[in-house]
């Protein structure tokens, strides 16, 4: 196995050949993920990063949350790189992405989202989708116009920067739709796909904290969200049940039952300070969370702001 050439495939794309202490090194780095695929010839078959025993126990930092009960965070501090293939994010509260581009790949971001790019880089502003591909994204929070950017030459590089404090997370959209919030979508590549979804059940619309227009990703390949304050990721299982303030839901799989609850107890609904209802998740499927909703950071803020009596 240790003198053996390996290869790693993510998003479609097939990177290597690399040596196993490259492997052990990347993955132990968090620039190989778990749910990477490897293969050398002894494998047969693509295998998952996390499945295969010889890395077990190679990765220093905590892992994704694979059962039930568990989370991680997707903080970086400050001076520290969370890295894939093709990407690196940067920062803390405000943070970046930059990611390089092969020669004639193409990715597409919400407008205004360029920080920088360098000069490999060819930007071109258009209507993805015609008039209604416009409507849809003016629905859901974005501008109707999308950015794309294509690579000119291998190793061209392009950054893209949060819209407020929070983080911003890679997802590999490949294995199911992802449903997010509204204004989630930072940027994404070419082979992901971006639509609206429309809540079906009423009271999860009106209650449930994002209203009845979410953004839906699907496709091949990884988009990057935008998720406000700190992002804890949980793994439900089948059944599993979990509670969580309205506005804290930044983003969940397709797979996951998204309904609202009436708080119980009438001490808890008008005195408790959490309103009246609380989202509710159940699982199977994972589910992205954030600790600062903007619109929560928004009502804090207001009560600080001047008034017309105080002028």
């Amino acid at each position: 196995m240790v003198s053996e050439q390996w290869y790693v495939a993510r998003s479609g794309e097939k990177h290597g050949p690399f040596s196993w202490e490259q492997v052990a090194y990347n993955y132990r780095e968090g620039k190989i993920r778990n749910d990477d695929l490897l293969w050398s010839e002894s494998t047969v078959d693509w295998i998952r990063a996390d499945q295969l025993q010889a890395l077990s126990g190679k990765r220093s930092e905590p892992q994704q949350a694979g059962r039930s009960g568990q989370s991680s965070g997707s903080t970086s501090r400050v001076g520290q790189r969370v890295s894939g293939l093709n990407y690196q994010i940067l920062g803390s509260v405000m943070p970046m992405v930059e990611i390089r581009l092969k020669r004639d790949e193409r990715l597409y971001a919400q407008s205004g989202a360029m920080q920088w790019m360098d000069q490999n880089i060819n930007m071109e502003t258009e209507m993805k989708g015609g008039v209604i591909g416009a409507l849809k994204r003016q629905v859901s929070g974005e501008s109707m116009f999308v950015q794309y950017f294509t690579g000119m030459a291998d190793s061209a590089v392009v950054a893209f920067g949060h819209t407020y404090p929070g983080n911003i997370i890679p997802v590999d959209v490949t294995n199911g739709p992802i449903i997010c919030q509204r204004r989630a979508f930072l940027c994404a590549f070419e082979t992901v796909q971006y639509d609206v979804f429309f809540q079906k059940r009423l009271g999860a619309g009106f209650f449930g904290g994002e209203g009845f227009i979410m953004q839906k990703v699907s496709g091949q390949g990884t988009v990057f969200l935008e998720i406000d304050g700190e992002c804890i990721e949980k793994e439900l299982g089948p059944g599993e049940k979990i509670r969580v303030e309205t506005g804290s839901v930044g983003a969940f799989e397709e797979s996951i039952d998204f309904n609202i609850e009436r708080v119980k107890g009438i001490k808890n609904m008008f005195l408790g300070g959490e309103g009246l209802f609380l989202t509710t998740l159940t699982g199977p499927g994972k589910i992205w969370l954030q600790t600062m909703p903007i619109q929560s950071m928004s009502a804090e803020l207001f009560q600080y702001l001047p008034s017309s009596r105080s002028s």
